[in-house]
């Protein structure tokens, strides 16, 4: 039987929302790890394979999570995803939880972009320019460093960019000099 991601989100984080935020937090890392992994490694074909035994594919999931240190809560989910027949669905179920758990407690997800590595005054208050534009009590922020920006910041926020840039600013001025 087919389930809807959502569906299968909202019983992953009504397991995990017991736990405490800081649990869900970090199973929903960890998960979002795994989905990267297992896109990138393309190996979600080899688990469609019919010759291929439930036990094998365990250990093969058990084998990624040991390598990447994965925490028991993730490995639960991971494992009922397989044995539902849903990791093909793995990235779908992992964002829709990941939209559970913003509307739940009031966190986002920011990306900062700088073209140097920031201080951490630079980093809080860029932190808190996030939080507004998204309206996040607290934000999680992938940070990133990109030297073809020369300087300033990118700032994104769910839809929501602010572009500070360097290399911005010299693209507007050649528009505007040609």
């Amino acid at each position: 039987m087919q389930r809807s991601p959502k569906t299968l989100a909202a019983a992953f984080f009504r397991y995990l929302r017991p736990q405490g935020e800081s649990a869900l937090n970090e199973a929903m890392k960890e998960l979002e790890l795994l989905s990267k992994v297992i896109s990138s490694l393309k190996i979600v074909g080899v688990f469609k394979n019919p010759l291929m035994q439930p036990e094998e594919k365990e250990k093969v999931l058990e084998k990624i999570s040991s390598a990447l240190q994965i925490h028991e809560n993730a490995k639960k989910i991971l494992l009922q995803i397989l044995k539902m027949n849903e990791l093909v669905n793995f990235s779908r179920i992992i964002n829709a939880c990941k939209n559970l758990r913003m509307n739940e407690f009031g966190t986002g997800e920011g990306l900062m972009l700088s073209g140097c590595e920031l201080t951490e005054s630079q980093q809080k208050a860029a932190e808190e320019i996030i939080k507004k534009m998204g309206r996040f009590k607290e934000v999680l922020i992938r940070k990133k460093v990109n030297p073809a920006i020369i300087g300033g910041l990118i700032l994104k926020a769910d839809d929501k960019l602010l572009d500070l840039s360097i290399q911005r600013q010299l693209r507007n001025m050649i528009k505007i000099v040609s």
